[in-house]
């Protein structure tokens, strides 16, 4: 009796999970696992890194008029903390992940800096307090771009950010958007490796998925392989290449394996005429697709983030896109899962866990 308790137990607690390791990245010694884990969704689609204290502007820094502030380091979006300086002033933001993780690669993603150069030290903490300064792998910021600064296995909760201007007397500005980090393959000597991200655990998971082929269309400038998939926000895809609003621009992705999502969200720099975002479990292409239903709500010309009521299973998610004017440019799709729920037990198996439980406390007595 006992031995069918625990059967029936076994039957009650066992559900399949998706909790597949994300894939490697980085060059050989120095590998990652290729997911920005500042950016990490709860079940109900609030991030969990914030920031640590009150962001620093320094004396003759100021907030660009029209932009954001320095949330939009750790939102996932595409927008910028933006800032002006006057010779060798700063700005410090500290962000606080969700828990420790060993890193051994932060980027820092610029969209826009202007002057004669701009540089930024990252410092990082595992929350002991003691701070390490990280290699500045490029100390002087010219161009926009993803500027990547490796270094060793180094167990992190705090990733302090600072940027000075120039050092000449000229005013400029700088358009900072996301800092991601990533989780070393491989912990130091002698050191436990921290915080591998599971697929299922609220990091992105279309991370490097690529759209199905035969139903991408209409798009031009950067390809929707690129712009649904590096996590960078820096590639896009104009959705405007001879469609029309009766004929828009589509692209199709395909999970690995079905997912049980609990929200997706679009990065856009500039908004569409239309846009609609889908997803369905079964294969589009088959013969019993019964259609993709309704667009997700909050995902709208400008892009945002839809969060399900209860995770929803899905393996298929299309973008729907039109730009009558040309100006549509969409940076990022993310998708977030769970997993899958743990079903309420069966009547029968109810009445044999009683059954059981009922036999245990006789044998007890």
């Amino acid at each position: 009796m006992k031995n069918a308790m625990v059967l029936a137990a076994a039957l009650v607690l066992t559900c399949s999970t998706w909790a597949t390791n994300y894939g490697l990245a980085g060059p050989e010694g120095s590998q990652y696992y290729d997911v920005n884990v500042v950016y990490r969704l709860t079940p109900d689609g609030q991030a969990m890194s914030s920031f640590y204290g009150t962001p620093v502007l320094g004396t003759g820094v100021t907030n660009q008029s029209a932009t954001a502030g320095p949330e939009c380091l750790i939102d996932g979006g595409y927008g910028s903390w933006s800032l002006r300086s006057i010779q060798n002033s700063y700005a410090t933001a500290t962000i606080e992940l969700d828990q420790v993780y060993t890193l051994n690669t932060i980027t820092v993603g610029y969209l826009s800096p202007t002057g004669s150069g701009i540089t930024y030290q990252l410092r990082v903490s595992s929350g002991d307090g003691s701070w390490s300064v990280l290699p500045l792998a490029t100390p002087t910021i010219t161009a926009a771009g993803i500027h990547t600064i490796p270094f060793a296995p180094t167990d992190v909760k705090f990733i302090e950010y600072t940027v000075w201007g120039a050092t000449t007397t000229e005013t400029q500005h700088v358009m900072i958007s996301e800092i991601s980090a990533y989780v070393a393959a491989a912990a130091a000597p002698g050191e436990e490796l921290k915080g591998v991200p599971q697929r299922e655990g609220g990091y992105n998971i279309l991370k490097d998925a690529a759209p199905i082929a035969s139903l991408t269309n209409g798009w031009q400038s950067w390809s929707p392989a690129s712009w649904a998939t590096d996590g960078n926000l820096h590639n896009g895809a104009y959705p405007n290449n001879g469609v029309s609003a009766t004929d828009p621009a589509e692209a199709v992705w395909k999970l690995d394996d079905p997912a049980w999502l609990t929200a997706i969200q679009l990065s856009m720099q500039r908004s569409c005429d239309v846009l609609e975002v889908y997803v369905a479990m079964d294969d589009p292409l088959g013969e019993n697709f019964g259609g993709w239903g309704d667009p997700l709500s909050g995902l709208g010309s400008v892009g945002g983030k839809h969060v399900f009521d209860d995770p929803f299973q899905a393996q298929y998610i299309k973008v729907v896109a039109f730009s009558g004017g040309g100006n549509g440019l969409i940076m990022e799709l993310m998708a977030f899962a769970t997993t899958e729920p743990i079903p309420a037990p069966e009547p029968a198996t109810m009445a044999l866990l009683a059954v059981g439980g009922l036999a245990l406390l006789r044998r007890r007595r």
